[in-house]
């Protein structure tokens, strides 16, 4: 179970993007949309995961544009499932060890499909977005 306590200084995070940053959030959007055909479950997880990043960055102080820029890292930390089969994403069991080896592949992926499209800083964030303190993440 989770919760999310509010406070008016989160009021922030859930502005509208700044003008400058449209371009990004329209791609983000179109992104986000391509994940959802293959995995329901990651349109409301990705939200959310989106909106707690905000939330965090506000928290921490950031500026505006980088609250965007968490907020968008967010939305699409799991766009790299795209290139997970349909058969591991939806198994409703435990993964085997080689398909938990192809779900470990999603990071990177959506790390290269942010680069391309020239979200360098949140190519990075959706990299590492299930490393560990204590080294046992993955991808590296």
């Amino acid at each position: 179970m989770s919760s999310l306590v509010y406070a008016p200084a989160f009021e922030f995070a859930v502005l509208d993007e700044p003008a400058d940053l449209r371009h990004a959030q329209v791609l983000a959007n179109a992104l986000a949309r391509a994940v959802d055909t293959k995995d329901a479950y990651t349109h409301s997880h990705c939200e959310t995961v989106a909106e707690l990043c905000a939330l965090m960055a506000v928290e921490l102080g950031f500026d505006a544009a980088h609250v965007f820029k968490i907020r968008l890292a967010g939305l699409l930390h799991d766009v790299g499932k795209i290139g997970v089969p349909d058969a591991i994403l939806q198994k409703p069991g435990r993964l085997t060890g080689a398909e938990f080896d192809l779900m470990k592949a999603h990071p990177t992926l959506g790390a290269r499909i942010l680069a391309a499209a020239e979200l360098h800083d949140e190519a990075g964030w959706v990299l590492a977005h299930h490393e560990r303190p204590d080294g046992k993440g993955y991808p590296h």
